[in-house]
């Protein structure tokens, strides 16, 4: 909930719906919902929650998602009906579409083309890693895997700058031109596997990866967030991974990955 403490932005109730999207991921059912809030403090978040699924019903939802939304507003409801009654919201419906059913266009392609080579000039790099990932995988990467790497848990550990930017989802054009600038202006890339990623985004996003990796071998590391499959193009052999499909070995794996980051 101290996600939803830092305001009312858009901004804000998309990181929160995406850390319900991982915790949910990680859980048999939705039960943690219900524990979201302390119990004495229900009554200080009802308001906030209501504009929280409000704004969830512009969201493209994917079908977890609306299965949150609707267990959250089944709690809301029996906290407070009354208030309920003054806040209805319609049915939540999710998305229809996915990153793979927008337009291959002729200007995505374009910017591919003429922005591989320029990826991968040697140069003097602004920030330390930068995270390629899936939209439904941004909440955790923002409030988990950025915390890690930047705060150091002892004298002799070490902190990392990530990327500042964001990443723009919309289209293909935006989702390549982001990332491209991503991966320009840092010297080592993070690819965080997961089914979602693997289903939407990774079709944009493989070639400028695999024309990378020609060029700039030791530039991307590898988070496996969930048991998948690995794509062909990545050569599972050589490059370095990291698995943070069991939480309880998270913590070594978080300074695996920073020893990697490490290195030149």
């Amino acid at each position: 909930m101290s996600v939803l403490r830092l305001g009312k932005e858009s901004s804000i109730n998309i990181e929160f719906i995406q850390v319900l999207t991982f915790i949910a991921s990680r859980k048999n059912d939705l039960k943690f919902v219900h524990h979201l809030v302390p119990v004495g403090l229900w009554k200080n978040y009802l308001e906030r929650l209501w504009e929280f699924l409000k704004f969830l019903q512009i969201f493209n939802l994917t079908s977890k998602q609306v299965e949150i939304a609707e267990y959250l507003q089944a709690i809301l409801i029996e906290k407070d009906f009354l208030l309920a009654r003054k806040n209805r919201i319609g049915q939540f419906k999710p998305s229809t579409t996915t990153t793979c059913d927008l337009e291959y266009d002729i200007k995505a392609e374009s910017i591919c083309i003429a922005e591989i080579k320029s990826a991968n000039v040697p140069q003097h790099y602004r920030y330390d890693y930068f995270v390629i990932m899936g939209k439904v995988d941004y909440g955790w990467i923002h409030c988990f895997l950025h915390h890690q790497l930047k705060i150091q848990m002892s004298d002799d550990d070490s902190s990392f700058t990530g990327w500042p930017g964001v990443i723009d989802y919309d289209s293909c054009s935006s989702l390549l031109e982001t990332t491209i600038e991503g991966i320009k202006e840092c010297r080592k890339s993070i690819l965080v596997l997961s089914k979602d990623f693997l289903k939407r985004e990774w079709c944009v996003l493989k070639k400028i990866i695999t024309e990378t990796m020609k060029r700039r071998s030791n530039f991307l590391l590898i988070v496996l967030l969930e048991h998948c499959y690995i794509p062909s193009e990545i050569d599972s052999e050589r490059l370095s991974f990291f698995n943070f499909t069991d939480d309880k070995k998270i913590p070594i794996e978080v300074q695996h990955l920073k020893l990697a980051l490490l290195e030149h």
